[in-house]
């Protein structure tokens, strides 16, 4: 092998070796799912039919439905794990990093999942009847099992990753860039 193969070879691995660390190393890792099985130091996997509580680190709080006036019926709630969200991956199966998932949020309503759609109030997100895999959860690497034990990203195609960030009307969320206080 000369230099040459020596350096194609050495870029390749840097590159893979930044790829991963970007993907763990997202600023926008701000959520937890607690499942019910989970034990605190031991890798903990979901699948499609495996309910969480989705947590923001943030302001340590579960996402819940919740009826408001302005914006999507999403609040927040202390407390222990809620288990009221499913992450559906759209090939099926356990939930992956990167791969599209479909939003499932327990509530009153036929609509039980989350999409991107814009609105006049709060963050621009809707409820719809039919699962719609507009999602992928970040913060590790590409294509392998979820970990419920450590912290994510929540990313939504049509925008960029949801976070905490107050604002006037409704749920206090806000795309990434969207947020004046990060």
């Amino acid at each position: 092998m000369d230099s040459a193969d020596k350096s194609e070879g050495s870029a390749q691995d840097e590159e893979r070796v930044e790829e991963a660390e970007l993907a763990i190393s997202e600023p926008d890792v701000e959520w937890w799912g607690e499942g019910p099985a989970c034990t605190p130091g031991v890798p903990c996997t979901i699948t499609e039919s495996s309910y969480v509580g989705l947590k923001n680190t943030f302001v340590d709080q579960y996402v819940v439905y919740s009826e408001r006036r302005y914006g999507i019926n999403l609040g927040w709630r202390s407390g222990s794990n809620l288990g009221n969200v499913r992450f559906i991956p759209q090939a099926g199966g356990a939930v992956r990093y990167g791969e599209p998932v479909a939003l499932f949020v327990t509530n009153p309503s036929a609509e039980k999942y989350i999409k991107y759609r814009e609105r006049e109030y709060g963050i621009n997100l809707v409820w719809s009847a039919d699962a719609v895999y507009q999602w992928r959860i970040t913060g590790g690497t590409p294509g392998t099992p979820v970990d419920l034990n450590q912290p994510f990203g929540l990313s939504n195609d049509v925008q960029t990753h949801v976070v905490y960030c107050p604002r006037e009307y409704g749920i206090n969320l806000r795309w990434n860039f969207d947020c004046p206080y990060r």
